[in-house]
Parts: C-alpha cells; sequence; structure tokens
C-alpha cells in the first residue's frame, strides 16, 4: 500500500492531467480520464490525513474556543 503522501502526489498529478485534458484519443479509442470533483475530494481527504499522520495522530485540532473564568 502507497503512503498518504505518495497517494496524495498521485491523486495531484491526476488533477493536473485532468485539467489539461478531460479525454484524449490513444491508439484510435477515445479515454476519458477521472472525474475532477471527485480527484479533488481524494485531495482534501488526503491532506487532512497527511496532516494527522504529521501532528502524530493527538486527535482533532480545535480552533476558535475560548475559556472564561470567573
Amino acid at each position: 500500500m502507497s503512503t498518504t503522501a505518495t497517494q496524495l502526489s498521485e491523486v495531484q498529478a491526476a488533477i493536473s492531467a485532468v485539467l489539461k485534458a478531460q479525454e484524449y484519443e490513444f491508439e484510435g479509442r477515445r479515454v476519458k480520464r477521472a472525474d475532477l470533483g471527485m480527484l479533488q475530494q481524494r485531495e482534501q481527504y488526503l491532506e487532512e490525513k497527511l496532516a494527522r499522520e504529521q501532528r502524530g495522530n493527538r486527535g482533532p485540532r480545535v480552533t476558535g474556543v475560548s475559556i472564561r473564568h470567573g
């Protein structure tokens, strides 16, 4: 199984390919690349997963929390 970073790199390469041409012809056949929206969802998932791995899976990151004393 590929690492998360490798998978992310592969998805980003696929996104780049889709942005250049959604369809192309190869050996007389029309070939359609993967769906851009699905690739972008996968990219976001992998970016979040990689961030968790880099934090050491210490749980969700919480921001915007205030604690009031008194």
